[in-house]
């Protein structure tokens, strides 16, 4: 695809300053190869597949913006991946502090984010700084593998659920969300003394976290569990 991308940019040979070049990039992705948000099936898996979004050309933020930063970058163009969240983004270079929306090919001013970052979690919602950071790889592939973890989760498909929970936490030991995860994804198939260090590692990690409350209760119930076991 980068070969395709650099015949469109040669018969665009007007497009010199580097924010000519990242406009005929943005229209060769969204208007020539037609990438696009798969708005009917959000939560397919292939959705975060990068190999599969390249194939069918439909995906999420995530992965569009993986296959557009990859195309950027074999042409020499300056796009960082940004973990804003709930939706991915590209800061594509722009001096005007512009970003680019993967899902929709548009540009985004921080005021747009912020009407994004509300959508998504509340019009309590406050804009941070941080949501601007430059994700690392290990940022990205944890993102990714939290958004199959969550589709699995989702399905019912408790073993798959828990396999990608392993993959997030061989990556980030640490990361309680997914400790929680995998504790009540456990305590679900019965195999309640993993999910009681699951739970205990998370407290721990966690102990004024808004679902400790929730998580303790969990605990408890494995504990009286394991208890009549003995």
């Amino acid at each position: 695809m980068s070969n395709k991308a650099r015949d469109f940019l040669s018969k665009n040979e007007s497009a010199v300053s580097d924010a000519e070049r990242r406009e005929c990039v943005r229209r060769f992705f969204y208007s020539e190869e037609k990438f696009q948000g798969n708005q009917e099936d959000y939560y397919d898996p292939w959705n975060s597949c990068v190999n599969k979004v390249i194939e069918r050309k439909v995906g999420i933020p995530i992965s569009l913006a993986i296959v557009y930063f990859e195309m950027s970058r074999l042409l020499d163009l300056p796009v960082r991946l940004i973990g804003f969240p709930g939706h991915f983004l590209l800061d594509i270079g722009s001096e005007k502090e512009l970003y680019l929306d993967p899902l929709h090919g548009v540009s985004l001013t921080r005021e747009d984010c912020l009407v994004l970052l509300q959508r998504s979690f509340g019009q309590e919602s406050i804009m941070e700084e941080s949501f601007f950071q430059v994700a690392s790889p290990r940022k990205v592939l944890i993102r990714l593998l939290t958004n199959l973890k969550h589709i699995w989760v989702l399905g019912d498909d408790l073993q798959k659920a828990k396999t990608y929970c392993d993959s997030i936490l061989s990556l980030d030991p640490k990361q309680a969300d997914t400790l929680r995860d995998r504790g009540l994804i456990l305590s679900r198939m019965e195999r309640f003394q993993e999910a009681k260090l699951d739970f205990e590692n998370f407290l721990e990690l966690s102990p004024d976290d808004r679902y400790a409350p929730v998580v303790k209760d969990e605990l408890s119930k494995v504990q009286e569990i394991l208890g009549n076991l003995q």
